[in-house]
């Protein structure tokens, strides 16, 4: 379970989304997840790039078959639910780790608004502003290294 809740705040995809990962999304050499339509929520398409810890991950996974993860959407909430009551936390969910990783995106780097809604399915700009809070820093250091 802890390769599947790092590599879920890594690529802040939906657990639904990681139980239905197939090893033919997965293009390691390119550094991407190309999703189909049938696994994702809004049954669209997307690419997922991926980091150096959700690289490894990926290439620690032993290839049992067509799975990468070879779990459940039931069963990974399960492991996750008896992971989080160990640790004594309370009102954690599984989707709070796609909080994380959305919010990772975009104060993590140069990301526009518009690239983190295509990676992680946000189309709605008023749905993905839960997670795009820029501080006044922030803004003043984006408008000083655009191009005004």
């Amino acid at each position: 379970i802890w390769a599947i809740i790092s590599f879920a705040i890594q690529t802040a995809m939906r657990r639904g989304e990681i139980a239905q990962l197939r090893w033919e999304h997965v293009h390691l050499e390119k550094g991407y997840l190309a999703l189909p339509a049938a696994i994702t929520k809004a049954r669209r398409k997307r690419m997922v790039p991926l980091s150096n810890r959700a690289l490894r991950i990926l290439k620690t996974q032993p290839k049992r078959g067509p799975l990468v993860f070879a779990s459940s959407a039931e069963s990974i909430e399960a492991a996750y639910e008896r992971v989080v009551a160990r640790c004594g936390a309370y009102d954690l969910h599984f989707h709070d780790l796609r909080h994380e990783g959305t919010t990772r995106l975009v104060h993590g780097g140069d990301l526009s608004q518009l690239a983190v809604g295509r990676i992680t399915g946000h189309r709605d700009f008023r749905t993905l502003s839960r997670y795009y809070n820029p501080t006044p820093e922030e803004i003043v250091e984006a408008y000083r290294t655009s191009r005004h």
